[in-house]
C-alpha cells in the first residue's frame, strides 16, 4: 500500500489522478413487463462514448430465450415487435429480429454521459416449465445472456447478464 503523505505533493497528485481515471461503462438492464419487455442501455461513465455496435445475444441465456415479435412462429401467445421508446436518435441501424431469433444488433451514435436508449420487445423462454411460464422472463432466466460492444478500434468487450437482469460492459477508460 502506498502512503501518499510521504510523496512530494506533485507525485501524490499524480497517483490520485491516475487512480481516479474515469471508467467508461455501458450498463444494459432487462426489465420484465408484460406485454412489453424492455432493455435500457445507459452510458454510466463520466465521458462521451464514440459510435459503437451493441449486440444483445440471448443464445447463452439460462432459459434459451428468444425474441417473440409476431403472432406466428417460435414465440408463445403474446408478442411485441421491436420499438425504440427513448433515445431514438442514438440508433443508426438495427437488425430487425425475426420471431425466434436470439440476437439483436444495433449501430449507435456517440452517447453522452447519462444518455439512455430504451427499447421494448417481447422475450419468451424455451423451457418446458419456465420459472414464470414461457411468456414471462425472470432474472435467473436471462442470466448468462450477453452484451457485446464493439467500440471503434478497441477490442470488442463482452458482459453477461446477472440474475438481476443487469450487464455492465467495461469499456476503455475515458480519454478526454
Amino acid at each position: 500500500m502506498m502512503i501518499l503523505s510521504k510523496l512530494p505533493l506533485s507525485a501524490a497528485a499524480l497517483v490520485l489522478c491516475t487512480s481516479l481515471a474515469a471508467q467508461a461503462d455501458v450498463t444494459v438492464r432487462f426489465i420484465e413487463s408484460a406485454p412489453k419487455d424492455s432493455f435500457v442501455v445507459t452510458n454510466t461513465s463520466a465521458c462521451a462514448l464514440p459510435a459503437q455496435v451493441l449486440t444483445l445475444d440471448l443464445s447463452t441465456s439460462a432459459a434459451g430465450l428468444i425474441f417473440d415479435v409476431t403472432d406466428q412462429g417460435a414465440g408463445v401467445e403474446v408478442f411485441q415487435p421491436l420499438e425504440f421508446v427513448q433515445g431514438q436518435p442514438l440508433v443508426q441501424t438495427v437488425s430487425q429480429p425475426m420471431d425466434g431469433d436470439q440476437q439483436l444488433v444495433m449501430s449507435l451514435n456517440a452517447m453522452q454521459p447519462g444518455e439512455v436508449l430504451r427499447l421494448t420487445i417481447d422475450l419468451d423462454d424455451t423451457l418446458a416449465a419456465g420459472e414464470l411460464g414461457q411468456i414471462r422472463v425472470s432474472g435467473s432466466e436471462i442470466e448468462g445472456a450477453q452484451v457485446l460492444q464493439s467500440l471503434g478500434s478497441f477490442e470488442p468487450t463482452i458482459a453477461s447478464f446477472n440474475s438481476k437482469g443487469m450487464a455492465t460492459v467495461a469499456t476503455p477508460a475515458c480519454t478526454s
